[in-house]
């Protein structure tokens, strides 16, 4: 039987792969994207982010509330992103590390309004509310095939409150031990986010 040597630049493919786009085509859109950020820009309509962008080197148009971002400041912070980190879980079985050419990892994802429900010997929608959220988590806490909680459904019973994005915190954190990804946060309510997970967690580590 003749040796089986190795193939000179034998490619082969372990894992899941999907390829859209050869690397001209990237290199192209990353110019083009580059020079869309610089001009015309992009509109910020936050003062307190707009001012961050000025203080780091781009340019600010308060009228327009323009901001345009020069190439080098997108390369440097593309440089300071890590390459590696963590979404960690309550239960630290459940944490799930991400990296460049790391794991496939899969989440449900959102966020819906409706819901299919079996009822009476047929399929009725109706708006989603908050016991579904809480239903859902439990499914994918279950299930080992999902490695984080994406907000599927969105609590359409609390909406209006003025509280709706807390409770959308509130019931995944205590449904699943596994990571929770908000879709839909609002910045205002941050700390009230921040004080239910430090409760959960059981720390501010």
């Amino acid at each position: 039987m003749a040796k089986n040597n190795a193939v000179a630049g034998f490619n082969a493919l372990n894992g899941v792969e999907l390829n859209l786009f050869t690397t001209d085509e990237l290199k192209a859109i990353h110019y083009a994207t580059m020079e869309v950020l610089m001009n015309p820009g992009v509109q910020v309509s936050d003062p307190e982010a707009r001012q961050i962008f000025k203080e780091n080197g781009c340019e600010v148009d308060e009228k327009t509330n323009i901001v345009k971002i020069p190439e080098y400041l997108v390369r440097r912070a593309l440089q300071l992103a890590p390459s590696r980190f963590v979404l960690w879980g309550r239960d630290k079985k459940h944490n799930t590390v991400q990296e460049a050419g790391g794991k496939v990892h899969w989440t449900c994802f959102g966020t819906g309004v409706k819901v299919c429900k079996y009822q009476d010997g047929k399929y009725v929608t109706v708006d989603s509310v908050e016991q579904d959220i809480a239903d859902i988590a439990k499914l994918c806490d279950w299930a080992e095939n999902i490695d984080y909680f994406a907000l599927p459904v969105s609590a359409r019973d609390v909406a209006g409150t003025g509280a709706q994005d807390v409770h959308e915190t509130f019931t995944p954190l205590t449904n699943t031990a596994k990571h929770f990804h908000h879709i839909d946060p609002v910045g205002e309510n941050v700390e009230y986010y921040w004080d239910i997970a430090k409760a959960y967690y059981g720390g501010d580590e």
